[in-house]
């Protein structure tokens, strides 16, 4: 996952790296470090962790930085993972996530071999139909029968049992739109590959008998047997759609690490998918429909179709308290109005794990988005935001203790007066977590609310 800034907290104990009090980011780093040494060229060939990763001791607390460029480049950092996220995640855990950012930074990384990584079309995630019960149904079926496979000894049935999981997947997109296809094989490619990278250095380091790493005292098997647990019920894997094929995708390497010895190679350097490399080291032909269609049935699909009925209604109405919630906050309320500009302004950047969709046209954004325009026009929002299509409006509520200013054609609006103000130059608002820039149009203040209303 790709934050601008991710928190990272842990448990110890007495032992530098052991579990009774927070870990700090310092100590990650440091059994990071140990870890790498111990695994170097067991989990991909070139990726070396530490080209990208680099630690920093800030007056805010500790950062463990990325950097795609390498950090020997003079480009700024890109993300980090700071003290205080995880704080309820194992030491094997906290360091899967290290691990995977560092994967993130060699993807990114345009020095090293192979043309430019995949990746989903983020923007996709707007669209892509994760409510649909029968896309759900079968996919949790799928996920089912991935763990299986994971989980089975023996050449032959490891083949018979990939086979039947790419069966499954073959049907389920088939009825999907070919972009939502692409997307999930781009976010195996990258969410998924990355938390291969960062689950197989934990593992491989879990089998080492160094003495250097006493402070992993796991089973390896057993680490990745409830890594890949939630498969089996794969719709209850956080709230965002992207969230499983972090575990699709890296299953399905491990997979490929007993089927097809050069497929990271093949993934680097050809630009290939896991899925299709598994297809192909299995030989697998698709089934006629019906065929498959028996499959799913022998693995309770009218059961599961139903419960998964059952969670879209509940997902819906919670998305819908989500959208009521976030409207009925207390402070001061702040809406663009951009449906008088010939060209809407779109989204320019964003966080894909924190957006809800509620229904088509509304978008409620939980953490970070930026929306801009050829127009002049820019809003960066580091809050809760309402993004309407349909009444072409973006909605936030600030605090009324917090600092707010709107300055319009260079003059300070008194915000606890009512009226309208034409500007026709600029308009810029501040706020700890909300700013705001525009060309020409109106902000009426009336009733605690602030309207902007773009014009062209």
């Amino acid at each position: 996952m790709k934050l601008s800034c991710l928190i990272l907290t842990f448990l110890l104990t007495a032992n530098l790296f052991a579990q009774t009090s927070p870990l700090r980011a310092r100590q990650v780093f440091e059994a990071a470090k140990k870890v790498d040494e111990a695994t170097r060229n067991r989990v991909w060939n070139e990726f070396e962790p530490f080209r990208y990763t680099t630690f920093s001791a800030q007056a805010d607390g500790d950062y463990i930085l990325f950097n795609a460029a390498r950090k020997e480049s003079a480009v700024p950092f890109s993300w980090s993972l700071a003290d205080a996220y995880f704080s309820n995640v194992s030491l094997e855990d906290a360091l899967v996530i290290t691990f995977h950012e560092a994967f993130h930074a060699f993807e990114a990384d345009a020095a090293r071999t192979g043309p430019k990584w995949n990746a989903e079309n983020s923007m996709l995630v707007f669209e892509y139909q994760e409510t649909s019960a029968r896309n759900n149904a079968l996919f949790a079926i799928e996920a089912r029968l991935l763990r299986a496979a994971f989980a089975t000894r023996g050449d032959r049935p490891l083949r018979e049992k990939v086979r039947q999981f790419l069966a499954v997947r073959a049907l389920r997109q088939s009825a999907l739109d070919p972009r939502f296809v692409e997307f999930e094989k781009g976010a195996e490619a990258n969410e998924g590959m990355a938390e291969y990278a960062g689950a197989k250095t934990v593992y491989e380091a879990l089998r080492r008998p160094e003495k250097s790493l006493d402070f992993l005292r796991g089973d390896a098997d057993a680490f990745l047997s409830e890594k890949f647990r939630p498969l089996e019920e794969i719709g209850k894997v956080g709230k965002n759609v992207r969230r499983k094929f972090y575990l699709t995708g890296s299953a399905e390497g491990f997979l490929l690490d007993r089927l097809l010895p050069d497929w990271k190679k093949r993934v680097q350097t050809e630009g290939r998918f896991a899925q299709d490399l598994l297809a192909e080291s299995v030989r697998f032909k698709t089934p006629e429909n019906a065929e498959t269609e028996r499959l799913v049935a022998a693995f309770d699909y009218e059961k599961t179709l139903a419960a998964e009925e059952q969670s879209v209604a509940e997902r819906t109405a919670a998305n819908r308290v989500l959208l009521e919630k976030s409207l009925a906050q207390a402070g001061r309320r702040f809406v663009v109005d951009f449906g008088r500009l010939k060209t809407p302004p779109g989204v320019r950047s964003f966080d894909p794990m924190n957006v809800t969709l509620v229904g088509p046209a509304i978008r409620v954004h939980t953490r970070a988005v930026t929306f801009g325009g050829d127009h002049g026009f820019t809003a960066s929002y580091a809050q809760t935001v309402v993004e309407d299509l349909a009444q072409k409006s973006y909605t936030t509520i600030v605090a009324e203790n917090a600092e707010q200013t709107v300055t319009a054609d260079g003059a300070v609006l008194d915000l606890n007066r009512d009226g309208d103000y034409q500007f026709a130059q600029s308009l810029t608002i501040e706020t700890e977590n909300f700013q705001l820039t525009a060309r020409a149009g109106v902000v009426r203040v009336a009733n605690g609310t602030v309207t902007i209303t773009l014009i062209d």
